[in-house]
């Protein structure tokens, strides 16, 4: 029998949070929406399609943080972790970016093998 499973994140800024599913090119919806499960659904802020029809993931905030939400025994061949450590790498970039706002350019960015980022920037004065 499935159930739903929450995952606590790192993720606290939800404009960074929707920055890095665009980066990424992860469609995603956004209000007071439900994931839908084996055994019925549970309320998130954003809820993100599978490619099984039935299954959804979501985040939701709880407390400082937000939170992974969804019927992950359902949703076969979706590694969470995987997909978490991937959105967490962009997340961090995506905060890193904004932060640097516009006393920083990026002259050059590229993605290692291992999906380390490496970023060059030029400080502008």
């Amino acid at each position: 029998m499935s159930h739903f499973t929450t995952v606590k994140t790192a993720l606290v800024d939800k404009r960074l949070l929707l920055r890095a599913l665009d980066e990424l090119g992860i469609e995603y919806e956004e209000g007071q929406l439900e994931v839908k499960g084996f055994e019925g659904t549970t309320p998130c802020e954003i809820r993100i399609p599978t490619d099984h029809d039935r299954y959804e993931i979501g985040f939701r905030r709880n407390g400082a943080c937000y939170e992974m939400v969804g019927d992950f025994d359902m949703l076969d061949g979706f590694d969470r972790e995987d997909f978490l450590s991937a959105l967490t790498q962009r997340y961090a970039f995506c905060a890193v970016h904004d932060r640097l706002g516009a006393d920083f350019q990026v002259v050059e960015q590229h993605q290692e093998a291992d999906n380390t980022i490496h970023v060059l920037l030029r400080r502008m004065v």
